[in-house]
């Protein structure tokens, strides 16, 4: 089997799997399917079902990659703001002995 450049763990996907906007496409297709359009479409039941895989995959994948790069911003932002306290508190310790003498 070929390696990808993307390796997702299996919590990542879980998240894919559990994807609230890839439910609403999947449930979104069967609607469609209830009312022909993939029949008129010249797709069998075969062809949609795998289709509906590929767009639920799809949809989750972007959807918890976008997650996962959110997460990791928050995550530098509250880096940032812990070395800024830290220095601010450093600032304030050098200027306590100054204000004394």
């Amino acid at each position: 089997m070929a390696a990808g450049f993307i390796q997702p763990k299996t919590v990542d996907k879980a998240m894919i799997a559990a994807d609230p906007a890839a439910a609403f496409v999947g449930y979104l297709s069967t609607i469609l399917a209830t009312f022909g359009l993939f029949e008129r479409v010249g797709l069998d039941a075969d062809q949609v079902a795998i289709l509906g895989g590929a767009v639920l995959g799809l949809m989750g994948t972007v959807r918890h990659f976008y997650e996962k790069n959110k997460r990791a911003a928050a995550e530098v932002l509250h880096t940032a703001h812990e070395e800024l306290k830290r220095r601010t508190i450093q600032l304030e310790e050098l200027k306590r002995p100054a204000a004394d003498t």
